[in-house]
């Protein structure tokens, strides 16, 4: 649903915030309705409203390419558990994004959306830190940042029983007049940068290099007997500091560099944030947007992550895995038959992107469901692959290498795959990387690839790898 646009205030004159925003909620409304307001806003860094208000939930979604986001608050939270927590999700969804009523549409501004994610495996986002995250959330922010090529916009949600009160909706509105004297700040200031010199390690916390190969040494002996074509093992590096984590400081280290996408997700007192390659689906209508990413090598090494067979075949298990689910729902899909080489800021991946038309709309958790785990993060088969992460690996994955993104009121939506990410909460910060085993893989060198995954965030947190 949506009304005709009301006068913006001068983006110069931050003062007319709240008594615009008194105008745009002073209209007639169903009772059960949640009203969604947009203004113009200045063109600043994504992570200038992390501080805005520690305490409450905060998102950024950053992408190579589209529009980006930040948020702030919860006017709804969707959560979800069990194996069919993505139906769950999708179910609660329908309901709140029917509610939504918009003013100002037509300024050009991204439509309303959930942003949130899952666990990698139902039940397993219990242990420090993952216990706010469960086994699936996602929120509807109070306060949205939306910055597209040339423009950014600010909107701010409230319930009907929220915006009838002026004594429940004014501080609202004083809030969003404060964020948007923020983002002006914050626009002159220009990109945030970390404060030069390393962080003091008080404790580093992790499976040695032989337990990690001790487990490459297993899962390489179960792939040999049949049981398995591959399996991705992860482990976990648990740090503390001599002082608190300023996450934003490294959001925006992970700025630099690479083409990935940058995300953090705040739930209580922990932000799970990260710069990952890997894209799991888009939908936008019928078009539909994927890609293989698997095999990995280090950055200086192209021509022979190209020619690795070992490599190559791991790529290989990924693309027919993402061809044998899409395609059924698909009256096309496109994929070349050789891969490219990405160049990251660190390290080299395979890939292939994967392109096609849906024969209907689908909403983009139906596709979410279909693809993760993709044996580019478990393994194939992938139900029993799981099995053995589960029941092998020593600490939860939580959020880690799990779909993670949002929707819109259309299904429209983009997930990625929680990657080169960590989960941060105070003083300390819990840090994960993988590598795909498959038949002939070596220990040694599978050892050697997760510390070369962990040099995103540990140079973006100014520690030794």
């Amino acid at each position: 649903m949506t009304t005709p646009a009301l006068p913006l205030p001068a983006t110069e004159r931050p003062l007319g915030v709240a008594d615009w925003l008194e105008a745009a909620f002073d209209e007639p409304r169903d009772q059960n309705a949640i009203v969604v307001a947009t203004l113009q806003a200045p063109v600043a860094p994504l992570e200038s409203l992390l501080d805005a208000d520690p305490n409450a939930e905060a998102v950024v979604w950053h992408p190579a390419d589209g529009p980006a986001f930040a948020a702030l608050g919860a006017v709804e939270t969707l959560v979800g558990s069990g194996p069919d927590r993505m139906a769950q999700i999708r179910e609660q969804a329908r309901v709140l994004l029917g509610r939504v009523v918009t003013r100002s549409p037509e300024l050009g501004a991204p439509s309303p959306r959930c942003f949130g994610g899952f666990a990698f495996q139902a039940g397993w986002a219990r242990e420090e830190p993952w216990s706010e995250f469960g086994d699936a959330r996602f929120v509807f922010p109070r306060f949205t940042y939306a910055r597209t090529r040339d423009a950014a916009f600010l909107s701010v949600a409230l319930r009907s029983d929220e915006a009838a009160s002026e004594s429940r909706r004014r501080p609202f509105f004083d809030l969003a007049e404060a964020l948007v004297g923020v983002l002006r700040s914050a626009a002159a200031r220009g990109p945030h940068r970390a404060p030069a010199g390393p962080r003091t390690i008080t404790s580093r916390v992790e499976a040695t290099e032989a337990e990690f190969r001790a487990l490459v040494e297993e899962t390489r002996s179960r792939i040999e007997r049949g049981d398995f074509q591959k399996v991705v093992v992860a482990g976990r590096t648990a740090l503390s500091f001599a002082e608190p984590v300023d996450v934003t400081d490294v959001l925006s280290e992970l700025a630099v560099g690479d083409s990935s996408t940058r995300f953090a997700f705040r739930f209580g007192k922990v932000t799970f944030l990260g710069a990952t390659p890997e894209r799991l689906i888009r939908v936008s209508g019928l078009d539909v947007d994927t890609e293989a990413l698997a095999g990995s090598g280090d950055a200086s090494r192209a021509a022979e992550l190209f020619a690795s067979v070992k490599e190559r075949n791991e790529h290989e298990f990924v693309i027919r895995e993402i061809v044998e689910h899409l395609a059924p729902l698909c009256s096309r899909l496109d994929f070349s038959n050789t891969p490219e080489v990405r160049t990251l800021r660190h390290l080299l991946h395979l890939r292939t992107p994967v392109r096609g038309k849906l024969a209907e709309r689908r909403h983009v958790l139906e596709l979410v469901s279909r693809l993760h785990p993709t044996s580019a993060v478990g393994g194939l088969p992938g139900p029993e692959a799981v099995r053995f992460i589960t029941e092998h690996e020593p600490a939860e994955r939580g959020w880690y290498a799990a779909p993670i993104g949002w929707f819109d009121r259309s299904g429209d939506g983009e997930f990625v795959v929680g990657l080169r990410s960590g989960a941060f909460a105070g003083n300390r910060a819990y840090l994960y990387a993988g590598g795909g085993v498959v038949r002939g893989s070596d220990p040694a060198s599978e050892y050697a690839e997760t510390r070369l995954k962990l040099r995103t965030l540990s140079t973006a947190l100014h520690v030794a790898k």
